[in-house]
């Protein structure tokens, strides 16, 4: 009977390595793996637990020194590019290369948005604010503030 359940622990030890192995390495979801073998999500969930593994392992795994490294100052992406890559947003990824100690690149300057620019584009050529801001690199609430702060406005049709 203590073979029994010797085996029966080193299966279900073997099982949550390979689950860990679609969680940590493979980066897949826990709905993803409990797909595979017609489980809950919870279920993956208390398996990896058993087995010591977390959440916090996939975000260190997913956010590793190297990683961070290789994109930011290797392949001088930027926060929000980074962001897109990992599923996260670029303040995400800007606390974790300060926790990494990756030194953060100075922001660059937007061009400037002159009143003949903004002008030209919103009025004359009737561009959206998101369009403009994409053009110019600015979110589409910065073009909205330039746009009132210079008191342009498009003429009623």
């Amino acid at each position: 009977m203590n073979e029994k359940m010797l085996e029966k622990d080193r299966e279900e030890a073997q099982l949550i390595k390979t689950l860990a192995k679609y969680y940590l390495e493979d980066d897949l979801k826990l709905s993803q793996i409990g797909e595979k073998y017609g489980w809950s999500k919870q279920r993956i969930q208390q398996l990896l637990k058993k087995g010591g593994y977390s959440y916090k392992d996939k975000v260190n795994s997913k956010f590793s020194k190297e990683r961070l490294e290789d994109l930011y100052v290797g392949k001088k992406l930027s926060p929000k590019e980074i962001g897109e890559i990992l599923g996260v947003n670029q303040n995400t990824v800007v606390k974790y290369l300060k926790d990494a100690e990756i030194k953060i690149r100075k922001a660059r300057k937007n061009p400037a948005l002159t009143k003949e620019v903004l002008e030209d584009l919103w009025v004359n050529k009737g561009l959206s604010q998101t369009k403009i801001g994409k053009e110019w690199g600015y979110v589409q609430s910065a073009v909205a503030n330039l746009l009132k702060l210079e008191g342009i406005t498009r003429p009623e049709a």
